[in-house]
């Protein structure tokens, strides 16, 4: 089940993991034997229509292996109007 609240959307985040490994010229199996995980749960996160999420623990994880700052995986907060 995808989860879509507010600025969070759970393939947002799949989306990211994967433009990040690929701008790294990273493979998804590095990614998953770093993480100490099989391929294919790493798969069921980042593939398909309803990715299983991540975990808040694990995206952190995900950020600190790949080095970069955790907030590339979310979108930038809607900015408020000036009254």
């Amino acid at each position: 089940m995808t989860t879509q609240t507010g600025i969070f959307d759970d393939r947002f985040v799949a989306f990211r993991v994967r433009y990040e490994l690929e701008r790294q010229k990273r493979k998804q199996t590095w990614l998953a034997a770093e993480l100490g995980q099989p391929r294919d749960w790493l798969n069921r996160r980042l593939s398909g229509p309803q990715p299983v999420p991540f975990t808040v623990t694990e995206i952190a994880r995900i950020a600190e292996i790949l080095g970069v700052d955790v907030t590339v995986f979310f979108p930038p907060a809607p900015r408020e109007r000036a009254s």
